[in-house]
């Protein structure tokens, strides 16, 4: 190919969309079967255009222009093979790849945390419940008030969000899953280079134990079925009393349909279906009490 072509390839392997983030490379093309992929770091659906502007990449992007104008100059044969050759000089054998410490020199710190957050969820593949968990920790980072910024995500404010989310209203088990998730994107950041450190680097959460449940007796069951509610608290206490005497998690209720999702065997009507969360099949039997409530 007499006109090699020097440019910015993002998410070559379509992984962004599962896991937020994919490879920026540069590509140095001469034919179909002939291409060269430089890495030059990770980035985001949204951001990776700003990135491939940066001048770490335009310079490696230059770079690699100057080398295949040197061929040319040389009368060298412009193929794949050669170009390596005189890389492999400039390089110095080394692997190819830009110092990701300066990656993202000159990001605005003052960047919305949250907004970047929201921007990668809406982006992932993942199940509903999965996003309803993390929606949440970012309305709780939103009602804590002291990460809104990029600049913000200091181990001192993350340990005043563990204390905050310790108010006698959730289990230390519950607030290790707040940090589990919001750790995530921290680690994101810094990967990217958006951020000069993961504040999780310096601070450990500890999962903690959890509270062993009770079960409901088949004496309080009944009182419960047994009781006279309103109206609204009447189907919310159908509902539960369904859940219970199939199994059904609460989102799984959601989306159970007697029609289409249950069969008749031998006068006992039966549940096929799986999880909404873990895509789990099951064949439930649905018992009396469920029967009445349903």
């Amino acid at each position: 190919m007499k006109n090699p072509k020097v440019y910015v390839v993002f998410d070559r392997k379509h992984v962004s969309e599962k896991k937020g983030m994919g490879k920026l490379e540069i590509c140095v093309y001469f034919d179909r079967q002939s291409r060269k992929f430089l890495t030059v770091g990770q980035a985001t659906p949204l951001n990776w255009e700003k990135i491939a502007k940066t001048e770490m990449v335009r310079n490696k992007m230059a770079e690699c222009q100057k080398i295949l104008s040197a061929m040319e100059i040389l009368g060298e044969e412009m193929s794949l093979a050669c170009f390596d050759q005189h890389y492999d000089v400039i390089s110095s054998n080394e692997e190819v790849t830009l110092k990701r410490t300066n990656m993202y020199k000159g990001t605005d710190l003052n960047m919305s945390f949250t907004q970047y957050m929201i921007d990668s969820i809406n982006s992932e593949d993942i199940r509903i419940g999965t996003r309803k968990h993390k929606v949440c920790v970012v309305d709780a980072i939103r009602r804590y008030g002291k990460l809104e910024t990029l600049a913000d995500l200091t181990p001192s404010n993350i340990l005043g969000f563990d204390l905050w989310l310790r108010d006698g209203t959730r289990t230390d088990v519950t607030v290790f899953g707040y940090h589990k998730r919001l750790k995530i994107y921290t680690r994101q950041l810094r990967m990217a280079d958006m951020i000069e450190r993961d504040p999780y680097d310096q601070v450990k959460i500890k999962r903690g134990k959890s509270k062993e449940r009770q079960p409901l007796t088949e004496v309080e069951m009944k009182k419960m079925r047994d009781a006279v509610l309103p109206k609204k608290l009447d189907r919310v206490r159908d509902l539960f009393i369904f859940a219970a005497y199939t199994g059904l998690s609460f989102a799984d209720t959601q989306l159970f349909d007697f029609k289409t999702m249950t069969e008749l065997v031998d006068d006992m009507y039966y549940i096929d279906g799986e999880r909404l969360e873990t895509g789990t099949k099951f064949f439930a039997p649905v018992l009396q009490p469920a029967m009445d409530a349903r």
